[in-house]
């Protein structure tokens, strides 16, 4: 399961790449790593933010949470001159 994962996700960056949507020199493991920790790391240790912010991490926040993973790594791969286009 975990190489279908992997080898789908290099795919789907290397098509981004082709389309110009993602920078060219990000490796697909790394992306891969780093979409996995933002996704399972709130939940490994849930209870600790949970009583750091003194609220629940419901269903409403991860729905939240997920939309500023998907806007953070929408944008941190972003080709470089799309990058400086918008500055």
């Amino acid at each position: 399961m975990l190489e279908r994962g992997r080898s789908r996700g290099k795919q789907r960056i290397e098509a981004l790449k082709k389309q110009g949507l993602v920078e060219e020199e990000i490796d697909a493991d790394r992306v891969r790593i780093a979409f996995v920790s933002l996704a399972m790391m709130p939940m490994l240790i849930k209870e600790i933010f949970e009583e750091q912010m003194e609220q629940p991490m419901d269903e409403a926040f991860l729905d939240e949470l997920a939309e500023l993973n998907g806007r953070l790594f929408a944008a941190g791969l972003l080709p470089r001159e799309t990058e400086q286009k918008e500055k």
